[in-house]
């Protein structure tokens, strides 16, 4: 019988990233209270957020991307040992390269913590104009609080810096509202500040 807490244990113990449980507590309550039935993770690892995102309610449907093979092949593992195959969709993939063929309810970025602003405005287009998008690893195990220590640690440095600035822009952006939650390693939430504007668009669109 699948066992989640196992998964988790197993990921903790291999060092794959996965969600700390304040944040999946988190994020399950959100997709509770708004509704959410379509979803979009960039960065699945091993199925775990998916899988407990999943079990929320049936009715819920996720395509999630993963670059790395041995990390995908456990993903699809472990989303048929749990039965998600129906709810879960696993692609493997360069994240820059996937195009969509669908909106969705609420996207959740978990991949590369550098490209965080090259995936937003890659996937913003395909949000639902009264959508959600969740950032996690805003952060950064408080390296992005405490950048100005790692100067001697470059590549560090850069990641972290590119966080600090992706946070910058989205929260300075006049389209977007944004909402920060200090829970597990720091979670961004973001939406449309004019969502009605988007789906007049969409509709003039022909969509």
């Amino acid at each position: 019988m699948f066992d989640i807490d196992k998964l988790r244990e197993s990921a903790i113990k291999d060092r794959v990233p996965i969600m700390q449980e304040s944040g999946i507590l988190y994020c399950k309550e959100f997709i509770k209270e708004k509704k959410i039935k379509s979803i979009l993770e960039i960065g699945t690892a091993v199925g775990y957020w998916s899988i407990c995102m999943a079990s929320i309610d049936n009715g819920i449907q996720i395509t999630t991307i993963e670059y790395d093979e041995d990390r995908y092949k456990q993903a699809i593992n472990n989303v048929k040992l749990s039965n998600k195959e129906a709810q879960i969709n696993c692609i493997h993939l360069d994240a820059k390269d996937y195009v969509p063929n669908q909106m969705f309810d609420l996207i959740f970025l978990d991949g590369p913590k550098a490209q965080h602003k090259n995936y937003f405005n890659q996937f913003i287009s395909y949000l639902n104009p009264n959508g959600y998008i969740i950032v996690d690893n805003m952060s950064f195990h408080g390296h992005v609080e405490n950048r100005e220590n790692l100067s001697h640690r470059r590549g560090l440095q850069k990641m972290v810096n590119k966080i600090a600035k992706f946070q910058d822009w989205i929260i300075n952006h006049p389209d977007y509202v944004t909402m920060e939650q200090d829970i597990a390693d720091g979670v961004l939430v973001i939406w449309r500040k004019y969502p009605e504007v988007i789906r007049y668009d969409m509709i003039t669109k022909g969509e």
